[in-house]
């Protein structure tokens, strides 16, 4: 996850009108891992690594660790009345995201093995709540994304369509064509 994540959140925003977004994943054993944000000042993403416990060891107060758990629905589990109030009164809402203007969430977790391995959330301004519309642009991403967690084959299948040899050359990028010859 940590290398898509930048990209990965800066496609939300293409996606989901949105101020902000973050990824939180955990590995195999549900330990933290990794975490980005897109709009977090380095001063604030040293307060969230240094006082990490403080904030997310009450699995009973919205944090990212909490959201992991088994709550549905996968996407959007907090945009009720009631989940809107477990994310502000928590330390996470109070010390992080409030100081940043973000006061609507939206959440995605993306599962594997059956089990909770990231946390995506979109953040708004208060004046701009998410919706269904949101939940179901989500659900298809969630649906994409998810593969990520799946192993891939190490070695790639070709199969070509006659049995001769194709050539094309690239330069040392592999980004500029230099020569093809007819059967590539």
């Amino acid at each position: 996850i940590e290398a898509i994540a930048p990209d990965f959140c800066h496609c939300l925003h293409s996606l989901i009108d949105t101020m902000a977004n973050s990824i939180f994943w955990v590995d195999g054993h549900g330990a933290p891992s990794g975490y980005f944000h897109d709009d977090a000042p380095a001063s604030l993403k040293d307060f969230y690594v240094r006082n990490f416990d403080a904030l997310f060891a009450n699995t009973a107060e919205f944090s990212m660790m909490a959201m992991l758990g088994p709550r549905e629905p996968s996407v959007g589990s907090v945009l009720d009345e009631a989940g809107m109030r477990w994310v502000r009164e928590s330390n996470v809402y109070k010390y992080l995201c409030a100081p940043l203007g973000h006061h609507s969430v939206i959440d995605m977790r993306l599962d594997h093995d059956g089990q909770g391995r990231a946390i995506v959330a979109l953040w708004r301004e208060a004046e701009l709540p998410f919706g269904p519309a949101d939940v179901a642009l989500l659900r298809g991403v969630q649906d994409v994304i998810q593969g990520c967690f799946t192993p891939h084959e190490t070695q790639p299948h070709w199969q070509g369509l006659s049995n001769r040899t194709a050539h094309f050359t690239t330069d040392i990028t592999g980004h500029t064509l230099l020569s093809i010859d007819a059967e590539a």
